[in-house]
């Protein structure tokens, strides 16, 4: 016959005294019915039980719902360990990091990262650089989250060697790779038993060349330092790991310079130079004419030719240009623009501008007007585009023609001039002009005593006039005589 727990309902072993589950006296049916009648009921069966239970099984027996409980607790605080173990584990965080960098997220990524220098600053703008490096560069992201693995891995084999060291508070897993650009950190306990972990970047320290005295140095848009010095080399920092774009700025008086240069920190232990000199040069400018003023991208830079100060810093690349300019009595003259591609430039003025030979021609004309007028009213007192000696050779025709008790009379009828023979020339600050004409003139002399005999010709000179300009803006004739030459092929001609 089977026989079954009253208690628990377990299957009993046959001939079974005691349930093996639970402790319960198993009741022997046989053994009811050999038990004499005169005994009271149930006394066999209780001293039975009171003599062969076990002390320890009773105990249970009477306080089962208590050691459930007490086994209940242990299996929520087993479990609670092991969530704890679980959560605090530095391959957690590790990869939690794996997963923020393949997913692109800054923010996320700079909420696991601690600085490795207090003046290194995380936040999501700082973790791009570093977040853009390790999503294009997929074999150096796989070989950092393997080494971080390797070192939770030397980490916890550490601790568990220095255990009895209650002094040691955290301990770098990477000691012995310190050419991770992060390292797992431990840094104390969470909840008083399980050690915390913490990522910690390791900043760089570039050092960074440029030229140029007040360049502004830039990285990722961002000013960090300005050279103090025409050769500037400093170590910078600190910076995030990562890809950065490094830029060179100078704005100076002619012109704005600007390099960049995107580099990869990846190794913490490497030395990285940057170099970012700017490519500018010093140029001079010359030119025909003296004291030049000198324009550079239509600014006055301030400078005349002559000075031979060098200008700059420029670039050789044609993207600026250069011209002089200068004011001369008739206006002011520019020269060509030229795009700065050398270190010496010459500039080439044209002062004979059209300006200039109209102002000649305007003297030159309004010379012989006044000589003819002169010469017809003996006075030369009234001319005043010609200078003391030409007055007082004009006066000695004047007396000429007195002594003779002549009287002339003449009128200029046309002036063709040889513009090619218009020249301009530069006596140390003082202008010089000539100029060849042809004057057609209507001449007539008579005696003052005897008016019929009067005689009336045409006739046609050419004249060489040299002419000095004056502080009063005006050209006055210098000097004046016969032509030996006048070119017809080039002339301009004024009706009077």
């Amino acid at each position: 016959m089977v026989n079954y727990c009253s208690e628990c309902g377990v299957k009993l072993e046959a001939e079974s005294r005691f349930c093996h589950e639970c402790g319960t006296l198993v009741e022997d049916p046989d053994l009811a019915e050999a038990v004499p009648a005169a005994e009271p009921a149930g006394t066999e069966a209780v001293n039975l039980q009171n003599q062969a239970a076990p002390s320890g099984i009773s105990w249970l027996r009477q306080h089962k719902w208590a050691a459930y409980g007490f086994l209940a607790l242990l299996l929520v605080l087993g479990g609670l360990y092991s969530a704890g173990a679980y959560f605090t584990d530095g391959n957690r965080i590790v990869s939690r990091f794996e997963q923020v960098v393949k997913k692109g997220d800054a923010a996320a990524l700079a909420s696991l990262l601690q600085p490795g220098d207090k003046a290194l600053i995380v936040n999501k703008d700082t973790a791009l650089p570093l977040l853009n490096y390790l999503n294009k560069d997929e074999f150096a992201r796989a070989f950092l989250v393997e080494e971080l693995r390797d070192q939770v891995a030397r980490a916890k084999k550490a601790n568990k060697a220095d255990k009895s060291d209650k002094g040691k508070e955290e301990f770098t897993a990477s000691e012995g790779l310190g050419n991770s650009i992060i390292q797992v950190k431990k840094s104390g306990k969470a909840l008083w038993l399980f050690d915390h972990y913490s990522l910690v970047v390791t900043p760089i320290y570039p050092y960074v060349d440029t030229t140029y005295e007040g360049t502004e140095i830039s990285v990722d848009g961002k000013a960090i330092a300005t050279s103090d010095d025409e050769y500037f080399g400093e170590e910078l920092g600190p910076l995030m790991p990562g890809t950065h774009d490094m830029t060179a700025k100078y704005v100076g008086k002619y012109a704005t310079l600007e390099t960049k240069e995107t580099v990869t920190f990846g190794d913490a232990l490497k030395y990285y130079e940057v170099d970012l000199d700017l490519e500018g040069s010093y140029i001079n400018v010359a030119s025909d004419e003296r004291d030049v003023a000198i324009f550079i991208d239509g600014k006055d830079t301030g400078l005349t030719t002559g000075s031979f100060e060098d200008i700059g810093p420029l670039l050789l690349d044609g993207s600026s240009e250069v011209y002089g300019q200068k004011e001369y009595p008739w206006g002011v003259v520019q020269s060509e623009k030229l795009p700065i591609k050398n270190t010496y430039i010459r500039v080439e003025l044209e002062p004979e501008n059209e300006a200039f030979r109209t102002t000649v021609q305007t003297a030159a004309k309004t010379f012989f007007q006044e000589m003819i007028t002169a010469l017809n009213t003996q006075d030369t007192s009234k001319a005043a585009h010609m200078s003391e000696p030409v007055k007082q050779s004009i006066d000695t025709l004047i007396q000429e023609l007195k002594a003779q008790k002549a009287v002339y009379n003449g009128k200029v009828n046309k002036i063709a001039f040889d513009m090619d023979s218009i020249k301009l020339s530069d006596w140390g600050g003082e202008y010089k002009a000539t100029v060849n004409m042809m004057v057609d003139l209507t001449e007539s002399v008579h005696l003052s005593v005897d008016p019929s005999s009067k005689t009336t010709e045409d006739t046609s000179i050419k004249q060489t006039l040299e002419l000095t300009y004056l502080e009063q803006r005006q050209w006055i004739v210098t000097d004046f005589y016969d032509a030996y030459s006048f070119n017809g092929a080039n002339t301009e001609e004024i009706l009077l």
